[in-house]
């Protein structure tokens, strides 16, 4: 299984992928119409990805589009910002690494 190149988790409702990262030869991974919120312990590995894609690095592809929850959370718009409670955990900490590898 660690040879893996190819994965497909798309269009299922799971919400933790921990230990994704432990397969290293994955170049095309799909996570698309998931329901992940756990994506802690990933975000190296899917900066990594997100970037060799962006850089159009031969036989590199991620989908991460659609992600889905419900979280039954009120929003709050203030001077033109929406906010709420974030339930992706995670997800700050991937930002903060694509921020500063672009």
């Amino acid at each position: 299984m660690k040879e893996l190149e190819f994965l497909d988790l798309s269009a299922n409702r799971i919400t933790n992928v921990k230990g994704l990262e432990n397969l290293t030869h994955i170049k095309d991974l799909d996570l698309s119409e998931t329901i992940l919120l756990i994506i802690e312990g990933l975000v190296s590995t899917l900066a990594e990805r997100y970037i060799k894609v962006a850089n159009e690095e031969p036989g590199w592809s991620l989908n991460f589009s659609g992600q889905t929850t419900d979280f039954n959370e009120k929003v709050f718009v203030s001077n033109g910002k929406a906010e709420f409670d974030n339930p992706f955990l995670g997800i700050d900490e991937l930002d903060a690494s694509l921020s500063k590898n672009s």
